[in-house]
């Protein structure tokens, strides 16, 4: 199966977003691209979700679990949350890594692979991990109970902290996240 990749405008530049209904069909990443992020695929079970933030404000509630029973693609392993309860705020329920240097002007892109026990839509966002925490590129997620791939580009205007994450307190359910990367392409 071949990617899709749809580019759209939300106001905050132009997003890229790639999906990709199988995830057997997809090569694996290449070996020689760096990858920004610590403990992408939630193989480490020292200090579990070792490099990741797992957000939950409430009144919404939520639990994280490293799930060895599935996986999108490589490893033993994919990060579990089950949401039971939300406050009507996507971001009160999120999934991130923090604090990540990037240089003004280049493109990165930030890719996961994750699936739902229903469709639900979400947001895969790259933003400003610090005050007023300007969204540097953001995409619509379709999850559905098959593992695909999303992606968001973004090319920061100036030397920043970035936060990346994939926001879950849009429904209640379980969601599995996977094999994410954050790479210079």
């Amino acid at each position: 199966m071949l990617p899709i990749t749809v580019v759209t405008s939300l106001g905050c530049g132009r997003v890229g977003f790639d999906a990709q209904a199988d995830a057997v069909d997809a090569p694996l990443a290449d070996a020689t691209v760096t990858n920004l992020l610590t403990n992408a695929s939630f193989e480490t079970s020292e200090n579990w979700p070792a490099g990741w933030l797992f957000q939950v404000i409430a009144p919404a509630a939520a639990t994280l679990t490293r799930d060895t029973t599935t996986k999108a693609r490589d490893g033993v392993a994919s990060a579990w949350a089950n949401v039971t309860a939300l406050d009507g705020v996507d971001w009160h329920v999120q999934l991130k890594q923090q604090g990540i240097p990037v240089t003004a002007g280049t493109t990165y892109a930030f890719t996961l692979w994750a699936r739902a026990d229903r469709p639900l839509r979400t947001y895969l966002t790259a933003q400003q991990d610090h005050d007023p925490y300007d969204v540097f590129g953001a995409s619509d997620v379709d999850l559905t109970t098959s593992w695909q791939m999303f992606s968001v580009t973004f090319s920061p205007p100036a030397d920043d902290t970035l936060l990346v994450s994939i926001l879950l307190g849009v429904g209640t359910g379980d969601f599995w996240v996977d094999d994410a990367r954050l790479t210079v392409p």
